[in-house]
């Protein structure tokens, strides 16, 4: 049975704003979050729930349906749902700020609320946050084809990653830059016997490696 378009988003609107609500949370600064969720739709400029609503959510319906339409499942659409959203209103974030357009969705604009540069900061965070959300969490590695023979991590952590470890096979080298935030050393760490031996090969200066491994 077929169903129309408002029936198929309306069915949608609840896992998508699901996925969003979880991807906003990952924010480390609790300002961005407040404006971000403002944005969306999600609450008044004090933080305080509205039930408005942040849009017709068409993209992220789109998503998921091309997800389903590739024999996939909903749930297996969430993640470009939710960063297909995030880009869409860190876009409207910055246009806005250029156009010096005063109201969208019928109230005021997240810059004529919180300022320019906030407005600014917090369309970025909700672009790299749309990033992290389709490419996961880089620093816990990708478990599901370990192990490695050789793993090169392109960005600064504060320590060796445990999880980096454990997806090397015997005698499987990672490469990672270790220290602090603005200088590190090129570590050369070989799997043997189960455990890491490591080396320094030179000193450098890399950017911080984010997430659960890496600098929050």
């Amino acid at each position: 049975m077929s169903r129309t378009a408002p029936e198929v988003i309306g069915r949608m609107r609840e896992p998508i704003q699901q996925a969003l609500h979880a991807a906003v949370a990952t924010l480390d600064d609790q300002r961005m979050q407040l404006i971000a969720s403002y944005q969306l739709g999600w609450c008044d400029r004090d933080g305080n729930p509205v039930s408005a609503g942040g849009g017709k959510a068409i993209r992220p319906t789109l998503a998921v349906m091309s997800a389903q339409a590739g024999g996939g499942t909903v749930e297996d659409g969430l993640a470009a749902a939710a960063a297909v959203e995030l880009v869409h209103n860190f876009s409207l974030l910055h246009d806005d700020v250029m156009d010096r357009d005063l109201e969208r969705r019928h109230r005021p604009t997240g810059w004529a609320v919180y300022g320019e540069g906030q407005a600014i900061l917090a369309g970025n965070a909700m672009l790299t946050c749309a990033i992290e959300v389709v490419a996961g969490d880089g620093s816990v590695g990708y478990p599901e084809f370990a192990p490695y023979d050789a793993i090169s991590v392109g960005a600064a952590a504060p320590d060796v990653p445990a999880k980096l470890i454990d997806q090397l096979c015997e005698s499987g080298r990672l490469v990672i830059p270790v220290g602090t935030r603005n200088d590190q050393s090129l570590m050369v760490v070989t799997k043997q016997g189960g455990a890491p031996n490591s080396r320094v090969a030179t000193q450098c200066r890399f950017v911080p490696l984010r997430g659960a491994e890496g600098w929050r």
